[in-house]
């Protein structure tokens, strides 16, 4: 624990947003950044592990396409046309 403290900052035991960049030399994004990909992964792995992986993968490539397609839509809008071939 004196160590973490020494390394990580005095409040590090909160949470990793609350550890001193300082010290660790990991920006507040990306330690948040890291954070977040962390707790997707450990959904996906309990997703997986009930068997709902087809389900989930079926409804984020809806998802996926949806937000690719507003993505085309917001850059042909100013003047760019992307091929929907790529």
């Amino acid at each position: 624990d004196r160590l973490k403290r020494e390394w990580l900052g005095e409040h590090y035991a909160v949470g990793v947003t609350q550890c001193d960049a300082r010290r660790t030399h990991v920006p507040l994004i990306r330690a948040k950044y890291r954070a977040e990909q962390l707790a997707q992964e450990e959904a996906l792995i309990s997703i997986l592990a009930a068997g709902r992986g087809k389900d989930y993968l079926a409804e984020v490539v809806g998802h996926f396409s949806s937000a690719r397609e507003a993505h085309r839509e917001v850059l042909a809008r100013n003047g760019f046309h992307i091929p929907h071939s790529l």
